[in-house]
């Protein structure tokens, strides 16, 4: 069931001959004027990146030193993490070991926190969630931004128009 009546062309008609007479017509003067108080404009606005974009895992300048991943709650929640694993450059998950840290880990609206994460580590998954939803993993790549696009080599479209596979009877393949 739509949540709005459907639409009626006969009071858009109305309304247009009220707003050009100057609601000046006796139809129109049966329209109650509205409180200023409902349609003021927009006097302040305050945008709030989520904590996994306000959050970051990055290395430090010498990259064989340590990574570290900084939490940020941006939120009005407090943010629980359960769990966090770790990515190699195989793209094998590894038990991570980090001193001091008890998961789950409970940060507090506006906590930051640093954890020190291994160098050898290039990616991150993190199940976590505020108080009011539900876990979920979220995805931390080293030293990019969570809204960054993907890299990808351009293609070089004249290379790819001047090679041609040839099989002769020896099944090598021979680039011309």
């Amino acid at each position: 069931m739509p949540l709005i009546n459907d639409f009626d062309f006969e009071i858009m008609h109305k309304q247009t001959l009220c707003l050009t007479s100057g609601y000046d017509q006796g139809e129109c003067q049966r329209i109650s004027k509205l409180d200023t108080q409902l349609h003021l404009h927009l006097t302040h606005f305050r945008a709030v990146k989520n904590w996994d974009l306000a959050s970051r895992f990055s290395s430090t300048k010498n990259k064989k030193e340590a990574s570290y991943l900084d939490l940020v709650n941006t939120s009005l929640e407090d943010l629980h993490i359960h769990a966090i694993e770790g990515i190699n450059h195989l793209e094998f998950k590894e038990e991570l070991e980090i001193d001091g840290l008890e998961l789950p880990l409970v940060l507090k609206p506006n906590e930051q926190r640093q954890i020190r994460i291994s160098s050898h580590i290039t990616d991150l998954i993190l199940h976590a969630a505020v108080t009011s939803k539900k876990i979920v993993p979220f995805y931390f790549k080293r030293d990019l931004d969570p809204l960054a696009p993907i890299p990808r080599t351009p293609i070089n479209q004249e290379r790819i128009s001047e090679t041609t596979l040839e099989f002769d009877e020896n099944i090598s393949i021979v680039n011309r």
